[in-house]
C-alpha cells in the first residue's frame, strides 16, 4: 500500500479536499493523510462543498506537519497544494523518495459573499479532484 502525505500551509481546505478525494478513489490501495504548516479549522464553506461529492472531511485528523517530522513519519509520496504565492512557504517534508507540487490557489483567498466564494471553492475542488484521479491513473 502507497503511503500519501498531502501538505498545505492552514490544513483547512486544499490538503484535506485531496485526502478525502484519494480516500474515495484510491480503492484501498493508498494509505492517506493530510497535514499542514498552521492548522485551522475546515472551512465551512469547503465543507459543504464536499458534501456535494458525497464526501465528510469534518473528521480529518488535525495532526500538524511538524507531528509528522518529529515522530520521522515515513510517507512514499508527498504532494504538496500551494499557491503561486505561498510558494516560498509551502511547507516540506524531507527524506520523501516521490514529492510533487500541485499549484493550487486557496480557497480564502478570494473575498466576496459566501456564494462567491463557494463558487471559488467548487472551482478548487473540482481541480484537486482531477488532479487526484490524475495521481491514481500514473500508479498503475
Amino acid at each position: 500500500m502507497k503511503k500519501v502525505l498531502f501538505i498545505c500551509r492552514y490544513h483547512e481546505g486544499r490538503s484535506p479536499m485531496a485526502e478525502a478525494f484519494l480516500k474515495k478513489y484510491g480503492e484501498g490501495k493508498f494509505d492517506v493523510y493530510s497535514a499542514g504548516l498552521e492548522e485551522r479549522d475546515i472551512d465551512p464553506l469547503v465543507q459543504k462543498a464536499m458534501e456535494e461529492k458525497g464526501l465528510d472531511v469534518s473528521n480529518i485528523s488535525k495532526k500538524p506537519l511538524k507531528d509528522y517530522i518529529r515522530d520521522s513519519a515515513y510517507f512514499g509520496y508527498v504532494i504538496s497544494l500551494c499557491d503561486r504565492n505561498e510558494e516560498e512557504d509551502c511547507p516540506i517534508y524531507p527524506g520523501t523518495p516521490h514529492r510533487e507540487h500541485w499549484p493550487i490557489e486557496a480557497p480564502d483567498r478570494k473575498a466576496g459573499t459566501e456564494e462567491e466564494r463557494l463558487g471559488r471553492i467548487r472551482e478548487i475542488r473540482d481541480e484537486i479532484e482531477e488532479k487526484v484521479l490524475q495521481f491514481i491513473e500514473e500508479q498503475k
